[in-house]
């Protein structure tokens, strides 16, 4: 019988270890966290943790760039255009 917290633990480290992980819904195991996968538990999470923080900051920089596009004009040009991206 596998443990249910490995098996968690398992799919967690497996799901970080994808760059395009989908991640699913997921329960907690019914009984308490044993005390030998504590340190493994924290390392999760710090992973996790660390992938929300770059997360954040790619969801920035697609902001930032979203802005930069929305300020070039629509429609045709009948001669060059220069946008300046920087103000």
């Amino acid at each position: 019988m596998t443990d249910p917290w490995l098996a968690l633990l398992d799919r967690f480290e497996a799901d970080l270890d994808e760059a395009t992980a989908v991640l699913a819904p997921w329960t907690p195991p019914s009984t308490p966290l044993p005390a030998h996968l504590t340190d493994r538990a924290h390392s999760v999470l710090r992973r996790q943790q660390e992938r929300i923080a770059l997360m954040g900051e790619v969801l920035d920089d697609v902001r930032h760039q979203l802005d930069v596009l929305r300020r070039v004009p629509d429609g045709r040009w009948d001669a060059p255009a220069y946008l300046d991206v920087n103000g």
